[in-house]
């Protein structure tokens, strides 16, 4: 009985790569062709769900900063998804968690580092939530939604529907 879309499919994932690799029109173009076909379809609300919609992943690549470019894609995704009402939700660990899944996956695709410390040494400066997202919430306001992340499997969906859903949905 809700009114919501799913927007999955190489369009979105295009996009969010392009926008961890710093191809900022590439993305911007992506999505605005995405908003084309969203405004044709049956829904009311949409969801779209691309961890690299934050930028490149600590690790991945010679960055010393946390998502440096994280406002900056909220930006592209706001004027590719006009007119419609763009609201963000960013899931966060806390900071030692994150780094550690971080490394994890940059043992896996790419083994720059010979330690973990060596890997969080890497950064410019510590990691902190509050701090990184400050600026992304001057510019989102109201429409950047922060939440926990939780271990639980099932805790990422049951969050996401409460958002879209609303509190009584």
């Amino acid at each position: 009985d809700h009114d919501i879309g799913l927007v999955s499919g190489d369009a979105a994932h295009s996009a969010a790569v392009a926008l961890a690799r710093k191809e900022f029109e590439l993305a911007e173009d992506t999505l605005s062709r995405l908003n084309e076909r969203i405004m044709d379809a049956p829904f009311s609300k949409f969801i779209l769900s691309q961890e690299d919609f934050s930028g490149d992943l600590f690790g991945r690549g010679r960055s010393r900063k946390v998502y440096p470019t994280l406002t900056k894609n909220l930006r592209i995704l706001t004027r590719a998804f006009s007119p419609n009402r763009v609201q963000f939700l960013f899931f966060h660990r806390p900071e030692d968690a994150w780094l550690k899944s971080c490394y994890a996956q940059h043992l896996r695709y790419r083994a720059k580092f010979n330690s973990y410390d060596d890997f969080q040494n890497h950064l410019l400066n510590p990691l902190d939530w509050q701090a990184l997202l400050a600026k992304p919430k001057e510019f989102a306001g109201e429409r950047l939604h922060v939440e926990d992340y939780r271990e639980d499997p099932h805790a990422g969906i049951q969050d996401l529907l409460r958002f879209v859903l609303g509190p009584g949905g």
